[in-house]
């Protein structure tokens, strides 16, 4: 298992708020697959899956803030990487 950690926002921003998960826990993924949908100031932004798996945690509720370094999810990989996800803009 591996944890999803926020390595980086996109320019200077240091917190987000999480709009949306696109997966629930148990769900198969893959590597660059949409996570969850976050809200920087005002736009949307989308946190892909550092590799595939399934999801076997989900750390952060809708609507809580994260920062970087927080951990939000882990992935169970024996069942299908690197560990740290960027956000990219939509």
């Amino acid at each position: 298992m591996k944890e999803v950690v926020i390595d980086k926002f996109p320019g200077d921003y240091e917190t987000a708020t999480v709009l949306h998960w696109k997966v629930e826990e148990g769900d198969a993924v893959r590597e660059g697959q949409t996570l969850v949908k976050l809200n920087l100031e005002g736009k949307s932004y989308s946190l892909a899956a550092p590799l595939s798996g399934f999801i076997q945690d989900i750390y952060i509720d809708e609507g809580e803030e994260v920062k970087v370094g927080d951990v939000i999810a882990s992935v169970d990989e024996s069942k299908s990487g690197e560990n740290s996800v960027e956000v990219d803009a939509d």
